[in-house]
């Protein structure tokens, strides 16, 4: 039998489709072309350009080319030192309370009446979406040595006031807790969304083999729940590295030095010191530890991830 005629025919065929395929992506690439504008606009020009600045210094008031010397003196600079320390301090105190917590609360919530649900999500939501200065504030006067709820409340059970912007032992812990209670919104609303598309039928037979609540957690929920674990852990690592409003409003990076951050350190050197040159090295620093962090992550838990 010949088949000649058929291929033939075939041939235009694939063409069109093709020649469709490919408008479509034109006009794909057309719509996202504005945002593709600002992201090199004010991303990837700004990252290459700091780069650059990070090699040059203010020599009599001359840019100069000095190499890798900004990055040495920042690792001989003890304000930045501590400040690179605080920074990963600050992610150790959110980034597992976030994902755990969240975790945890979601769990409990999906079990919930649906208009209960909805209750608790417009609950845990609404920090996120009130002004970051606002709840600031609102924890600063609570934080108060002499005014602040918080001490208020110790001294009626006999205990003495806590200075906890003040202390260098507690004003990171402190600072950390604020950053908890308005980001904890969004990654449950994201493990909401993850445990209500896992199958009720894995939980049912799950529980007629015996499993208590406690096995289905570790047996299903989390494994199931692992690529959505993974992007609330790496944004909020990214986030928690980022750390800077709280700090500059509550503390100023004080007690002396002791709450400040990298990112808050690089505004203080570029903005009030006016050395750019100094504050590009500082975050060609911090871009390069989110991004190792980042990789790692994404190496090491996408292992787990069950699609």
């Amino acid at each position: 039998m010949n088949t000649t005629p058929t291929k033939k025919m075939q041939v235009p065929l694939v063409n069109k489709l093709r020649a469709q395929s490919a408008q479509t992506q034109i006009w794909g690439y057309l719509f996202i072309l504005p945002a593709l504008v600002f992201f090199f606009i004010f991303v990837v020009f700004p990252l290459f350009d700091s780069i650059h600045m990070s090699f040059y210094n203010m020599v009599d008031r001359v840019p100069t080319f000095v190499g890798l010397d900004n990055y040495v003196s920042l690792f001989r600079n003890q304000i930045f030192v501590t400040s690179f320390i605080n920074t990963f301090l600050y992610v150790l105190y959110v980034v597992p309370p976030t994902v755990i917590i969240s975790l945890l609360l979601a769990s409990v919530i999906i079990d919930k009446h649906p208009k209960l649900q909805t209750f608790y999500r417009a609950a845990f939501y609404l920090p996120a979406v009130i002004s970051v200065v606002s709840v600031t504030i609102v924890w600063r006067i609570m934080y108060n040595l002499s005014a602040g709820i918080l001490n208020y409340g110790l001294g009626q059970i006999g205990i003495e006031p806590v200075n906890w912007l003040g202390n260098p032992d507690l004003v990171i812990p402190a600072l950390s807790f604020v950053i908890l209670t308005f980001t904890l919104g969004q990654p449950i609303i994201l493990f909401l969304a993850a445990l209500g598309g896992i199958p009720q039928t894995y939980y049912e037979a799950a529980e007629i083999d015996g499993a208590n609540a406690i096995n289905r957690f570790f047996n299903i929920t989390i494994p199931l729940a692992m690529p959505t674990t993974l992007y609330v852990l790496t944004t909020s690592t990214i986030n928690a590295f980022q750390t800077f409003a709280v700090i500059n409003l509550m503390t100023g990076g004080g007690p002396n030095h002791a709450s400040s951050s990298v990112l808050f350190l690089i505004y203080r050197t570029a903005f009030v010191f006016n050395d750019f040159y100094l504050a590009s090295a500082m975050g060609i620093i911090l871009f390069l530890c989110v991004a190792i962090i980042g990789v790692i992550q994404f190496v090491f838990l996408s292992k787990f991830v069950e699609y």
